[in-house]
């Protein structure tokens, strides 16, 4: 039997993994899983083509499996419909994200495998999830903690999954904001790569930042504030350092007391405009404020706000 797995979330898929091994009554011991991108392919195949000693069936998981979405040399699609092709008793599971379906390698060997699709569960779903992990652990909170983690975790399945192991071992109760004490905000990294495609007129980078966030559920609107906010800290360091005739670390020390962010953000600010002109980011700023204040008092749609973040960065790329 061969599948192909499709899902961005490596817990899912072990899941669906351990189903299968057991359905199949192959023994733990005789499961192996192989990252594609740290070993390539060939170690796997070896394992899937090769018998077992005892004549016992093998399931074979090969994660991260991106040459299905790569363009590939004939002679390599030709060494994998072989290895496909092959009799064996064997199980192999070749995991990724998503399939280009009309690159080579997929289009040559896909009536060989049944195609699982496993999305994350996401919006009301995720909600749902957290709140039954929570609950059966006897975990205090309220509803408000669970968006508020969602968002904090990016919506990321495996994220929140990870997070929640830590709280169920440390606490029974994450209510009144103590959930902070325990669980990382990775959202503020999210922040940190728009606003660096902005400085850096990245186009492309920010429209796969953007088209990630949405896939993931992460609400654009609620980045805003932060991309003013280090846009602000940006304008703060370039006129403290132009009246200090660039008395670079004093001034990072200086910001950094008087705002109370750490002086590693304000270097990378720094790092990220320091070719910038203040008037450009001045005006930066502005549109971004302008985003905002537009929507309020109105209802959020997050394709406006996305169109006008991705036409800052190319109307400052013509304006160089």
């Amino acid at each position: 039997m061969k599948y192909i797995l499709e899902t961005t979330s490596h817990k899912l898929a072990l899941k669906i993994i351990e189903k299968i091994r057991v359905q199949n009554k192959i023994e733990e011991e005789n499961l192996y899983i192989f990252d594609y991108e740290e070993s390539g392919f060939e170690q796997a195949a070896s394992m899937y083509l090769t018998p077992d000693i005892f004549g016992r069936d093998k399931l074979i998981y090969v994660k991260s499996a991106t040459f299905l979405s790569e363009e590939a040399t004939k002679k390599k699609t030709q060494y994998y419909k072989n290895v496909f092709e092959s009799k064996t008793n064997n199980i192999i599971i070749l995991g990724i994200e998503k399939i280009k379906k009309t690159k080579t390698v997929f289009s040559k060997i896909k009536d060989e495998f049944e195609i699982l699709n496993i999305e994350e569960p996401k919006g009301k779903e995720l909600e749902l999830f957290i709140e039954k992990y929570l609950s059966s652990r006897d975990i205090k909170f309220t509803k408000s903690e669970l968006i508020e983690i969602i968002q904090s975790c990016n919506s990321n399945f495996d994220v929140i999954v990870n997070e929640l192991t830590k709280v169920s071992l440390a606490t029974n109760d994450i209510s009144n904001g103590k959930w902070k004490d325990y669980i990382y905000d990775y959202s503020k990294q999210n922040v940190f790569d728009i606003v660096t495609f902005i400085y850096n007129k990245d186009y492309e980078g920010l429209s796969a930042k953007i088209t990630k966030l949405r896939e993931q559920g992460q609400p654009l609107y609620s980045t805003l504030s932060f991309i003013v906010s280090d846009l602000v800290l940006a304008l703060s360091l370039k006129h403290q350092l132009e009246k200090s005739n660039n008395d670079y670390s004093k001034n990072i020390y200086e910001l950094s007391k008087q705002t109370g962010v750490n002086s590693y953000r304000l270097n990378k600010i720094n790092e990220n405009t320091k070719n910038m002109d203040y008037n450009v980011l001045l005006s930066i700023l502005r549109e971004v404020n302008a985003i905002q204040s537009n929507f309020k008092y109105s209802e959020v749609d997050d394709s406006i706000i996305a169109s006008k973040l991705l036409f800052i960065v190319e109307d400052k790329k013509k304006r160089g």
